[in-house]
Order: C-alpha cells, then structure tokens, then sequence
C-alpha cells in the first residue's frame, strides 16, 4: 500500500514523539531511584536541628516513618547515670526522635530497653523516662521473658536462635539509637553491641563469644535507622562510667549498621576492620567497613 509524502512524515513524527516519551518516562523513573549517602555526620547543640537535618539527607524522617506506624526506639539506657556521665543516649536526642516520629504521623512510639539497674531508677537518673513522659511515648522495660520470642538465625555461626524482643520484631519502624563509648568486653559498644539490650540472655554472649554473638545477631536483627549520639564520647571506664570524656556535640546517622559502627571507631581513633564484630558483620555482607568507600555528608548545624 502507498502513502503519500505528507502521510509517512506524520507517521515518522508520531513515531519520534512515542521514542521521545519513552525515553522521559525511562529518565523519570531512573530519577526516582534516589540514592543517599551511607552516612551524614552532624555536629550542632540543638538535637532537633541536628537530626532534622541529618534526615533530609537521607529523604526525610517520612522515608522512615508512615503515618500510623508503630515505632520502637532503642536507646542506651541501661545505667543510671546522669546525662554528663555520657553512659546512656542524650535525652535531647531521644526528645529529638520522639517527636520526629510524631510529626511523620506514628501511632504509637515505644522506648524499650533491657536494663542494667532498676528501670525506674535508670531512667530517673539518666533523664530519658522525663522525656519519655513529657513526649507522651510509652516506656516498656524488657524485663519480663514472655516480652520475647525464639527466633532463628540462620547466617549465625554462634547463635543459631536467640530470644528477641516481641515488640522489636513486630514494629513497623525499628530505630536504634545507640551511645559511643568504651566497653571492657565488646571494645566499643555503638549501634551493633546496643542492640544487645533487645535480647533476653546477655550473659550467654558475653561466656560464649561476645563479638561473634553480637555480628550474629545482627544479620537478623535489623534496624530501619540507627543515629549514633556521639555528643560525648566516654573515652575510659565504659560502659558504666564515669571515665574520661571528650565533647563532640555530633551525630552519625545512617541505615548501614557496618558504617555507622565504622565510623564510631574512626572518632575514638580506631577503624572498624580492628573491632571483631564490626569486622564479622563486614564480612556477612550486612555494610561498608571502609570509610574511603563510603559517601559521607558532613554538616553543621
């Protein structure tokens, strides 16, 4: 069949014009896949303004928290400790997350923790059970074996099944929010070795093998988001305190368990590749160890 000049060089145009919207529509989705960066460090003196900021690097506290969703925060809040002591999470920056997620539109947000003193007492002393009233979260103490639940673990080479925390396993949001300091038996404990307080028996980890136990429990506990309150690291006598500080004022956000740790240990002078459970954790696959591989935004607020 013939068509005239006129007819094939609408059909051409029309041709052009469904390539030309394909390739916007292939431009627009590759666009859509954004990409963050493994890590933003902050430093600042107002909490808020810190992890706000932080956040909008890594696409906002909504990428994290839906409305309606059940958020479960895992503080260092084991001793009671004041907040000078640096031993337990700052409670401007437990304030801080709390009303985040509220603002996001949570449900409900839960602070849990498996305490080292009496939960009354610790969070009296170390000032986070004043926020947690006053941001009207609930306070939930894992001191109670029916909180928990047996699960596998099926990449562990140590613990093959260990008992967690029900409501950590069944949030929509999990957010760790770990405190830098010195620990006698783990080295450091920063975002991995806090996630020990979301286990019933912590004792069978540290007669067994703590570093081994810790990277274990890691591939199948797994965070959503950890911001590291590096605010005051505690340099000596951890993880109890008191011991020598330094101030920081800064804040390590990110959702890669292996970075974020990493770069903990770059603060206190060390590299994760030397901390056994952060090196286990590495070669798990569960994040990035090397600080020169990673894309790292810094800012002050």
């Amino acid at each position: 069949m013939k068509i005239s000049r006129r007819e094939f060089l609408a059909k051409l145009g029309k041709a052009g014009l469904a390539l030309l919207g394909a390739k916007e529509l292939l431009k627009e989705g590759l666009g859509a896949r954004q990409t963050y960066p493994h890590l933003v460090v902050v430093q600042g003196r107002d909490a808020e303004k810190m992890l706000s900021k932080a956040l909008a690097e890594l696409g906002g506290i909504q990428r994290f928290v839906k409305k309606g969703s059940t958020v479960v925060l895992k503080p260092n809040a084991a001793f009671a400790q004041p907040p000078k002591v640096g031993a337990n999470t700052h409670p401007e920056v437990l304030q801080a997350m709390i009303r985040l997620c509220k603002k996001a539109g949570a449900k409900k947000i839960i602070v849990a923790e498996h305490f080292l003193a009496p939960p009354e007492v610790a969070m009296k002393v170390n000032g986070l059970g004043e926020v947690v009233e006053k941001e009207g979260a609930d306070f939930l103490a894992l001191h109670d074996k029916n909180l928990y639940k047996r699960v596998e673990i099926p990449k562990g080479k140590v613990l093959k099944e260990d008992d967690v925390a029900k409501c950590v396993l069944d949030a929509d949001v999990f957010i760790n929010m770990p405190v830098a300091k010195v620990h006698g038996g783990s080295i450091l404990t920063l975002g991995m070795k806090n996630l020990m307080g979301t286990n019933w028996d912590r004792g069978y980890w540290h007669k067994t093998d703590l570093h081994r136990c810790i990277a274990d429990y890691s591939t199948r506990v797994k965070p959503h988001l950890i911001i590291l309150d590096a605010i005051t690291l505690m340099l000596t006598n951890g993880p109890g305190g008191p011991g020598d500080l330094k101030q920081l004022n800064t804040l390590v956000v990110g959702t890669d368990p292996v970075a974020v740790d990493s770069y903990g240990a770059y603060l206190f002078g060390m590299e994760g590749k030397n901390i056994p459970h952060i090196r286990y954790a590495y070669e798990y696959g569960l994040g990035e160890i090397d600080l020169k591989k990673m894309t790292i935004r810094k800012l002050t607020v």
